[in-house]
């Protein structure tokens, strides 16, 4: 989807006295937001890891190999640290996808 946007003359000036383009500014923009992003699901992701001494695939095995006794901590634990996992990817191929452009 392309659309295009009207900016006002005022911030016109400002990026011709900054001696940059309003679309180098957006992307510079998006890339901060989208490192933030994978940023905050790395940590997470590393804070279960430390947490549990192990890696996601492992603990996954682990919880989803436990059929006749349950831990609801690690059921939970186990949800958020696929969140994170999940989110991670998903930022980095918008991360890479957004490098390309």
């Amino acid at each position: 989807m392309s659309e295009k946007v009207l900016l006002p003359t005022e911030l016109i000036d400002v990026y011709e006295k900054l001696g940059q383009e309003p679309m180098t500014i957006l992307k510079n923009y998006a890339l901060d937001m989208v490192m933030a992003k994978i940023q905050k699901y790395e940590a997470e992701s590393k804070k279960f890891a430390k947490q549990y001494q192990t890696t996601f695939y492992r603990f996954k095995k682990k919880v989803e190999s436990m059929r006749e006794t349950e831990n609801f901590r690690w059921d939970e634990d186990l949800l958020d640290w696929q969140f994170a996992e999940e989110n991670l990817k998903f930022w980095k191929q918008v991360l890479k996808n957004l490098k390309r452009a």
